[in-house]
């Protein structure tokens, strides 16, 4: 076996009320059950809620930045 390329991967560790997820990319979630990682397959509102957390977030830093 011979390694080609290595490319470094960012994801996002996303804790809910019910579930802990990672995010690998918009239509690449896995839900963490015990120590492994399950393919959520179902992720649209997942990723929305996602967006609009991130958003939300990137919204009040730069307000905070402005008013400071």
């Amino acid at each position: 076996m011979k390694i080609l390329e290595v490319e470094q991967v960012t994801c996002f560790s996303v804790e809910t009320e019910e579930e802990q997820y990672i995010r690998y990319g918009p239509y690449c979630w896995y839900v963490i059950i015990g120590e492994s990682e399950e393919p959520v397959y179902d992720c649209e509102e997942l990723e929305r809620l996602f967006q609009e957390f991130v958003n939300k977030k990137r919204s009040s830093v730069l307000t905070r930045k402005i008013t400071s």
